[in-house]
């Protein structure tokens, strides 16, 4: 029997909020064989903090109460993508997981099959410095950056071309 091999990603953005606002999870499950799957199942569950206000999937059906994601089947290959959007109903760090639930055939490599990403949501108080959140770990010449800051009255977010100074613009 062949191997299957299903790999599974996670990312939140932004990846700082402030109580009330809205960050969006994006997981992504990618068929990496040759092998056509089936019954492809994922599982997450969103953390007591944050409150599920939408999904979307590119393939298969999402049941909000359970958290499980029926995928279906998978072509050799492919990849499907999900979005969770949250809000955050407390001040906190949130690690949400998602996790390969089951396929057929069986999926053979297990250090893959599951993903987590961390939300930050603070507090909002008077006089609060910005946190902030870059798109990117490097920078080349001529690159768009977006960053994202949160904090004192807002939402920010600034993208730059080119280098330093940057300039940016309010988004909320």
């Amino acid at each position: 029997t062949p191997s299957l091999d299903i790999a599974v990603t996670k990312q939140v953005s932004p990846a700082v909020i402030l109580v009330g606002q809205s960050a969006t999870f994006t997981m992504t499950a990618t068929n990496r064989t040759q092998v056509h799957a089936t019954h492809v199942v994922l599982t997450d569950i969103v953390p007591q903090g944050l409150t599920l206000v939408g999904q979307t999937t590119s393939q298969g059906t999402w049941d909000t109460v359970s958290g499980t994601w029926n995928v279906g089947s998978m072509a050799a290959g492919s990849t499907v993508t999900a979005t969770l959007q949250v809000t955050g109903a407390q001040a906190g760090s949130f690690t949400n997981r998602i996790n390969l639930a089951g396929s057929a055939p069986t999926d053979t490599d297990s250090t893959n099959n599951s993903a987590i990403a961390t939300l930050i949501v603070q507090a909002p108080t008077p006089g609060q410095p910005l946190i902030c959140a870059i798109s990117t770990t490097t920078v080349a010449a001529g690159q768009v950056v977006t960053a994202y800051a949160s904090g004192g009255n807002g939402n920010y977010s600034w993208t730059a071309t080119g280098g330093i100074p940057a300039t940016g613009a309010n988004s909320s």
